[in-house]
């Protein structure tokens, strides 16, 4: 199953089973040691969840004021 990581900059690595892409690195490969999952940088995440062969990342909203 897959492993997820968040750090307090809100950065997001992952590790483990990854026949399904759950992983969130753009491949199907799994993995021994956390990796950065790139795509997600810079995003408002809130929460992320891990299951057999699924991944969940909960994103916030991200208001503008002008």
């Amino acid at each position: 199953e897959p492993f997820l990581a968040l750090t307090d900059r809100l950065d997001l690595y992952a590790c483990g089973y990854g026949l399904f892409g759950q992983l969130g690195t753009n491949s199907e490969e799994s993995k021994t040691t956390f990796v950065h999952v790139a795509s997600l940088r810079g995003k408002n995440i809130k929460n992320v969840f891990a299951g057999g062969h699924h991944s969940w990342v909960l994103l916030g909203n991200r208001l503008s004021v002008s």
